[in-house]
């Protein structure tokens, strides 16, 4: 399907589906995730917002990492435009019109 509007309680889905099945295989715990419906560039998309942990063998303390990400189709090409920061980065600042600005300024162009 061309518009992720139609689909979007079935990619809802999908997604938590694959954060649980990525959590019992990497320890990836995805949490406070959010779906909505937006728009990218006059396209459908779906934003979400979530935080992850990560504590693994390379780092000494545990990873812990806010994103926002926009998911669209244009062109026929599936296109994730993501935008990831340590948690505590996030917390300290508030980063929310700093990302907006970020994702304001984005810009897509697909040739075949």
């Amino acid at each position: 399907n061309k518009d992720l509007w139609m689909v979007y309680d079935q990619y809802v889905e999908m997604a938590e589906n694959l954060d649980a099945q990525a959590e019992k295989k990497t320890g990836l715990l995805v949490y406070e995730r959010t779906f909505e419906k937006s728009t990218l560039i006059g396209h459908h998309a779906i934003k979400t917002t979530f935080k992850e942990y990560f504590k693994d063998s390379r780092y000494n303390e545990a990873q812990e990492n806010y994103a926002e990400e926009y998911i669209t189709i244009a062109n026929g090409f599936i296109l994730t435009i993501a935008l990831k920061m340590p948690k505590d980065v996030y917390d300290a600042v508030d980063c929310s019109t700093a990302i907006s600005e970020i994702f304001k300024g984005f810009r897509f162009t697909v040739k075949h």
